[in-house]
């Protein structure tokens, strides 16, 4: 009896373990659902529902696709401006953009830019008719700042890296590391240069006509901040001068966009007596994936040109050759040849061939 009653005992403890083993096993937890939207605040303050990770971008001005090469987002770029097609260097390195279509024409073809089914497009804040157009026919538009100054650029590109977010976030904040640092060590000796040893410049920035960047421009703030002084800050914004302005500006420094531009310059009897002209001191800003001088990513290196080029005595730890070499390394993915080089540091080699 007794041993019946132990055994009976046993197999009741025996049975309570296993049922409650099992029961611990049968708990699981479901997988958290991961959201398909998220809200973003853009760069004109508005709140925007946006996909969590947008896969199909359209793009309105060129110089935007250099910043998704940064990205790591180019392939996602369904729609562009048709200028992108027309910079070498970009086309050299991202011939599929040549396929790309391009409904950012003047005017913006919203039938051409709605059959790219794009899941987000970014626009630049002027662009007021082409954002609102945009919603009208059920596009998700982000806004971004009007790219005029140097804080704008990076911002903008911030902001877009947050927006894609993951990996592109992660190489937006590389990037502007990278910009940061330069900009502090040009910042640091720049700091001592008392103003009467600070050159005028002149920055023309088209081939056919003497059209400079006057006040709240890029180019006054790239020319400021290398040491240099905009000859034309009396100017707001864009403008056409004539040559009789130019010889009263009498610059210490011309800087033009291209070799012919420089020509017209320096092979001129009219302006044989200019200062930056006796001095030998007409340069032709570099221009690579896109023109330096104008607002794009290639700032982070045309402070560094400017500033070299201003003050060659002050910045002898700037290399340029290695500078190109690692921006287009580290933030485009290319490993630049040192001819390759030659032709974005001296633009006339490669207008010559």
């Amino acid at each position: 009896m007794r041993k019946s009653m132990a055994l009976l005992l046993i197999m009741v403890f025996l049975i309570t373990v296993f049922c409650t083993g099992c029961g611990q096993q049968s708990v699981t937890s479901a997988p958290e659902a991961v959201p398909a939207e998220k809200t973003i605040t853009d760069m004109a303050g508005n709140m925007v529902v946006v996909p969590a990770n947008p896969e199909r971008i359209a793009f309105h001005w060129a110089n935007q696709y250099e910043i998704m090469m940064i990205l790591g987002a180019a392939d996602d770029i369904v729609a562009i401006h048709p200028n992108v097609k027309k910079f070498v260097w970009l086309v050299k390195y991202k011939p599929e953009v040549l396929n790309l279509p391009t409904p950012f024409a003047d005017p913006v073809n919203f039938e051409e830019l709605l059959k790219t089914d794009p899941d987000l497009v970014f626009e630049f804040e002027h662009c007021a008719d082409t954002i609102e157009k945009c919603k009208e026919v059920g596009l998700t538009v982000a806004v971004l700042s009007k790219a005029k100054s140097i804080k704008n650029i990076r911002e903008n590109i911030m902001f877009i890296g947050q927006t894609l977010g993951n990996e592109h976030y992660e190489k937006a904040k590389k990037y502007d590391a990278y910009f940061s640092e330069k900009l502090k060590m040009v910042n640091s000796i720049i700091a001592g240069i008392p103003d009467g040893q600070k050159p005028t410049v002149a920055c023309i920035i088209t081939d056919a006509s003497l059209r400079v960047g006057g006040t709240d421009t890029i180019m006054d703030e790239w020319i400021e901040i290398a040491g240099g002084k905009n000859i034309a800050r009396e100017i707001p914004g864009y403008k056409v001068v004539d040559n009789e302005q130019l010889l009263k500006w009498n610059p210490d420094v011309i800087i033009t966009p291209s070799n012919r531009a420089k020509n017209l310059i320096v092979n001129s009897p009219v302006f044989k007596e200019l200062t930056a002209v006796k001095n030998d001191r007409v340069y032709v800003n570099p221009h690579g994936f896109f023109d330096w001088q104008y607002p794009s990513a290639e700032e982070a290196l045309q402070i560094q040109w400017a500033a070299k080029t201003l003050h060659p005595d002050l910045f002898p730890n700037i290399d340029m050759r290695k500078e190109v070499k690692y921006y287009h390394q580290q933030f485009l993915g290319f490993s630049l040849s040192e001819e390759e080089i030659d032709t974005i540091l001296f633009p006339e080699i490669y207008e010559a061939t």
